[in-house]
C-alpha cells in the first residue's frame, strides 16, 4: 500500500475519533481526507516509508481539524515536511523527532502559497520541539508567524543554520527557549532582535541519543 486515507481509518468512527495512532506501517503517502472535526492528538510513530503528508486540493484544515490541538511525529525517516500543520486553527504542541530526510520543516512552494494566501500561520501554537533532526538546515525559507509560541526546544539539529521569525515572536508570552549551545551561537539572525528577545530565556541543553 503506497498512501493511507485518513478517511479509511475514521469512518467507523466519525465525528467521534478523538485520538489516532499510527505506528511501524508501511505506506508512503498519508492523505489528510475524511471527517475527523473532533480530532484532539494524532501521532505517528517509526513510519520509515512514509514521504509525504497531504491535504486534498480542496480542504479547509480550519474546517475538518477544528480541535486537533497535538501532533508528535517520532522517527518517520523519510518524511520531507509537514507543510499540512502551518493552519490549523487549534494546533497548541507540536513535536518532531528523528525526521532524517527532512531539510525544512515547511516545503517551500507550500510556503509560497501560504504567504499568497494571507492565512494566518501557527495561530494557536503555544510549543515547537524539535529534536535530533540531522539534515535540517531550516524551519523554512521565508519567516514564519508564532504569535503565541511560549515553548521552544532545537536540540541535535547539527545543520541547523537559521532562524526565520516574523516580528510577532518578540512577545510577552515566553517561557523557555531550550537549544544546543553550539547550535545557538552558530545560527544566523535575520533580526537581532529576535535573538536578543529569545535570549532572556535560554536554556542550553545536551540532547543524547
Amino acid at each position: 500500500m503506497h498512501t493511507l486515507q485518513l478517511c479509511d481509518l475514521s469512518y467507523k468512527h466519525g465525528e467521534g475519533l478523538m485520538e489516532l495512532y499510527i505506528d511501524d506501517c508501511g505506506f508512503k503517502e498519508l492523505l489528510m481526507n475524511g471527517s475527523v472535526v473532533n480530532l484532539k492528538n494524532f501521532y505517528l510513530y517509526g513510519l520509515k516509508k512514509l514521504k509525504q503528508i497531504s491535504l486534498p486540493a480542496e480542504t479547509v484544515p480550519s474546517e475538518c481539524f477544528q480541535r486537533l490541538t497535538f501532533v508528535d511525529i517520532y522517527y518517520c525517516e523519510s518524511l520531507r515536511s509537514l507543510s499540512w500543520v502551518l493552519h490549523l486553527p487549534c494546533l497548541r504542541e507540536l513535536n518532531v523527532e528523528g525526521c532524517s530526510a527532512m531539510k525544512e520543516l515547511i516545503d517551500p512552494a507550500d510556503q509560497m502559497q501560504q504567504a499568497s494566501s494571507g492565512l494566518p500561520t501557527f495561530p494557536s501554537l503555544q510549543s515547537l520541539v524539535i529534536l535530533d533532526m540531522a539534515n535540517l538546515v531550516s524551519l523554512s525559507t521565508c519567516p514564519l508567524d508564532f504569535p503565541v509560541l511560549s515553548e521552544l526546544e532545537l536540540t541535535s539539529c547539527p545543520k541547523l543554520t537559521k532562524f526565520l521569525f516574523k516580528s510577532s515572536i518578540v512577545n510577552n508570552k515566553f517561557k523557555e527557549v531550550k537549544v544546543d549551545g553550539d547550535l545557538w551561537e552558530s545560527l544566523e539572525w535575520e533580526d537581532t532582535t529576535i535573538r536578543s528577545h529569545l535570549t532572556k530565556f535560554l536554556r542550553v541543553v545536551h540532547y543524547e541519543n
